[in-house]
């Protein structure tokens, strides 16, 4: 395992302002003795958080390439994030190829619909890591693909990649079962998301948190259609007495802004994009925190980031009824699908703060044990040597 080269054709910028699930886990092999070629998009001009850049040290054994794409097609103004992924994943099969070659690669690391040409063609095997229901994320994003014929010809293409690959890594239950109905030959393992112990404080203990005045409901991550932002926002216009605290940047941050003027809400902050380093001191302003999701097919199979990192720092967490998390939970969530049951949950939870704060803390051991990005790496790799990938 010591010499095992991956290549990651990686759908953004690697210097990208906020670590992914694939920063965290290639930094991890690269402890390990992997090395990681990661072969980027070219510069963008793009205000998306994928394609924003800062300086950032590679650590030593990963390695970046930047796409061989026409700059001008890749930044011509009806180019949009979709058509950008998609004009990747097929334009740079013969740089891929090329690497592969050239840098004695040993498997392709993939994820996502564009990088279907690329599966079926690979000289070297296939892991594919399973992050997002790709189908429904497609059709919300190009609603001119969200009809039953497309949907049943984005499936074919789909079950195509599944199947070519050795291994699978799905992020939920509810993916896994994608997998095993469409390719129930391919070996699927479940490898969720994390959180970070370099930054929150994961398998060490905290501070029991005690109320703010005023109490601090937040919520940390993207400002995506996926959020359910409008049912904050009322539940926010419903308990004026509270602070809001809403932290991250995304395609729906000026909307939510634009609602925010337009509905009056005088106690409702959004401080914006801020470095990961930072969120935990914005989590720790928080004395409640929300994953409120919108029920949609994309939510339901989401692992999200923040519902980690909420509970490392034990915040009792409100979430929408969506099922992963459902699955996740132990009995240390609370939930609410509307404005009115988000208010009212809020206010029950300040009313016994001290037993929800306890009630959390279950969680825990969870954290550590599970959703921890060194545990998650550290599986990653067993499993390439378990099924015989490398």
């Amino acid at each position: 395992m010591s010499s095992k080269r991956l290549l990651l054709p990686y759908l953004g910028r690697w210097n990208q302002f906020r670590k992914s699930r694939f920063h965290q886990i290639a930094e991890r092999l690269v402890t390990q003795g992997f090395e990681i070629h990661v072969l980027q998009t070219p510069v963008t001009e793009s205000d998306e958080v994928l394609f924003r850049e800062r300086d950032v040290e590679t650590p030593d054994g990963l390695i970046l390439h930047d796409a061989d794409l026409s700059d001008w097609l890749w930044n011509s103004r009806w180019m949009n994030k979709v058509l950008q992924k998609g004009y990747h994943g097929f334009g740079t099969h013969s740089q891929v190829q090329d690497l592969i070659e050239a840098q004695n690669i040993d498997a392709l690391w993939l994820y996502n619909l564009p990088h279907y040409r690329l599966a079926v063609t690979a000289d070297v095997p296939v892991i594919f890591d399973y992050v997002d229901d790709y189908v429904a994320m497609l059709n919300s994003e190009l609603q001119l693909l969200d009809n039953p014929a497309a949907k049943r010809v984005e499936h074919f293409f789909f079950a195509h990649i599944l199947r070519n690959a050795d291994l699978v890594f799905s992020i939920s239950n509810e993916l896994q079962q994608t997998v095993q109905r469409l390719a129930p030959s391919t070996p699927c393992e479940i490898l969720p998301n994390g959180v970070d112990d370099q930054i929150f404080p994961v398998t060490d203990g905290v501070d029991r948190p005690t109320l703010h005045d005023p109490v601090t409901v937040g919520f940390v991550g993207s400002f995506e259609y996926f959020i359910d932002f409008d049912m904050i926002l009322q539940a926010a216009n419903r308990l004026p007495e509270y602070r809001f605290l809403l932290v991250g940047d995304g395609r729906e941050f000026d909307r939510v802004e634009r609602l925010v003027e337009k509905w009056g809400i005088d106690n409702v902050e959004l401080p914006g994009l801020v470095d990961s380093e930072d969120i935990p001191s914005y989590i720790d302003q928080m004395d409640i925190c929300l994953n409120t999701f919108k029920r949609v097919p994309v939510a339901h199979s989401a692992v999200p980031l923040k519902l980690f990192e909420y509970l490392s720092m034990g915040r009792p967490v409100v979430s929408t009824s969506i099922r992963e998390v459902q699955h996740i939970d132990s009995g240390y969530l609370y939930y609410a699908d509307t404005p009115d049951a988000l208010a009212g949950t809020i206010q029950n939870i300040v009313r016994e703060y001290d037993n929800a704060v306890k009630h959390t803390l279950t969680a825990k051991e969870s954290v550590a044990n599970v959703y921890n990005w060194d545990v998650i790496a550290t599986e990653f790799a067993s499993n390439l040597e378990k099924y015989d990938v490398l």
